[in-house]
């Protein structure tokens, strides 16, 4: 008994050649990564424009002394 898998489906819908080097993304994991670049180039223009808070709070804490 032959079925039916719609092969030929499968590979009419085949657009290009793929080599074994192309390097594919998991469409996933870019959208978190897009989300996490923006996030992080906030967050550096933040502390441009405010200063880093560790620097912050070392120069505080050493008028303390």
């Amino acid at each position: 008994m032959i079925k039916n898998f719609g092969i030929d489906m499968i590979i009419s819908n085949y657009r290009q050649m793929i080599t074994d080097t192309t390097m594919l993304v998991n469409p996933a994991w870019r959208k978190l990564d897009k989300q996490l670049r923006r996030l992080n180039a906030m967050l550096e223009r933040r502390e441009a424009k405010f200063g880093y808070p560790s620097e912050v709070g070392q120069s505080c804490l050493s008028g303390i002394s």
